[in-house]
């Protein structure tokens, strides 16, 4: 196969498997890299298909019918992140969403924080809340002005973020550029090598193409961090949060949301599925949490 793997840029690509999607009628294809294990979409959709997934379909509303659960996900790392970042640092949280960890780092003491989102809505609430919020994308921000200052106290968060990257070569240049040296970066990513994955196969809740164009592993992460300037001082799995039981489910139903609200009823079930699957967290293995700092 004549594609280069958007990791390690070699080309021993094989096809992995076809996966069905919540969010399209098409099946879409995803190659599995030889050498480095990365998995990727091999017929991605062009900006206008993911454009009107993102403003149709994708559902926002749904991670924040769970945005107790995801707070009480990332305050399970406080330990961590105090090692990582120290309370003077400045955080950068690429893709904040309703900032529900925006209010997890404020609880915790930092102050210095901005947060990026591309959705108008979300980014609202955030700043109603008290947050220095950018709509827009991560490149377009570096072009407003914004103080550039590199330390070893910056840090950037990206949670459930990378998979959505088309070009990750750019994304990295840029992120390299504006962390500096002993910059920090955390990663929340959702871990293809799971056993789920295995065992679920083309039904595994977080295939979710073609929004997530990139699935990886920790060979993967690790292969790309190194390539792109990064020292890996963290790597460790811990489970899924309860919407990958429903994007499991919708998977094997073959059932398809029509569009991005959600009704009173439907809340209230995903909310009751929060309730009961959060504890997964303890036992499955399909999240990665990557911390790193710049070389």
């Amino acid at each position: 196969m004549d594609i280069n793997c958007p990791v390690c840029k070699q080309k021993n690509i094989k096809r992995f498997r076809n996966v069905s999607s919540i969010y399209s009628n098409k099946l879409y294809a995803l190659g599995s890299c030889e050498d480095c294990g990365h998995i990727f979409i091999l017929n991605p959709p062009d900006k206008d298909e993911l454009g009107s997934i993102y403003g149709i379909i994708y559902n926002y509303q749904a991670h924040f019918a769970i945005g107790d659960e995801k707070q009480w996900r990332l305050r399970r790392l406080k330990g961590i992140i105090r090692k990582i970042a120290p309370l003077d640092a400045r955080i950068l949280d690429i893709g904040c969403g309703y900032g529900r960890n925006l209010n997890v780092l404020k609880a915790m003491g930092y102050s210095n924080l901005t947060g990026i989102e591309i959705d108008a809505k979300a980014s609202e609430s955030c700043r109603e809340n008290g947050f220095d919020v950018f709509v827009g994308e991560f490149s377009e921000w570096l072009n407003t002005g914004i103080d550039k200052t590199k330390n070893r106290h910056t840090c950037i968060l990206l949670s459930h973020i990378l998979e959505h990257i088309r070009d990750l070569d750019d994304f990295f240049n840029k992120v390299s550029a504006f962390l500096g040296s002993g910059g920090q970066l955390i990663l929340m990513l959702p871990n293809a090598g799971s056993v789920t994955a295995r065992i679920l196969g083309r039904h595994w809740g977080w295939w979710q193409s073609p929004v997530h164009l990139h699935h990886f592993t920790i060979k993967s992460i690790n292969a790309l961090l190194a390539a792109k300037g990064f020292k890996v001082n963290l790597v460790f799995a811990r489970g899924a949060d309860s919407l990958f039981f429903l994007s499991t489910l919708f998977s094997i139903l073959r059932i398809k949301p029509k569009s991005r609200m959600i009704s009173a009823f439907k809340r209230i079930i995903i909310r009751f599925n929060s309730a009961i699957f959060k504890y997964w967290l303890f036992i499955g293995d399909e999240e990665l949490l990557v911390a790193a700092s710049k070389i």
